[in-house]
């Protein structure tokens, strides 16, 4: 299993909305409310093998319904040294689906 965190930026007022969702689809391992340039903090685990900006994409951000303004993924390297890629491929993933103002 390859652990990563996704930082969140939610529409105005929709951080517990978005945070229930994901709690209810039980998809994510640890939800943090927090302050600053995002909402949430999120702890997923996913096979390894798994494409991250795909499961972000397809699991989080569609199956919920929910739209995700911005986001950050970190994924653990100092273990897994391809982790670096994969994250970087993630990132990638959800800013050219997502672009500035959410996905389209």
């Amino acid at each position: 299993m390859v652990p990563f965190f996704v930082q969140i930026k939610c529409h105005l007022g929709k951080s517990y909305e978005v945070a229930n969702k994901l709690a209810d689809a039980e998809i994510a391992s640890e939800i943090y409310s927090t302050a600053g340039d995002f909402d949430l903090l999120v702890k997923f685990y996913v096979e390894d093998g798994t494409d991250i900006g795909h499961f972000v994409n397809e699991q989080v951000a569609h199956t919920l319904g929910i739209v995700i303004d911005g986001a950050i993924v970190a994924a653990l390297i100092t273990r897994n040294p391809g982790a670096a890629d994969a994250a970087d491929r993630a990132c990638r993933a959800i800013l050219t689906t997502a672009g500035p103002n959410g996905p389209q």
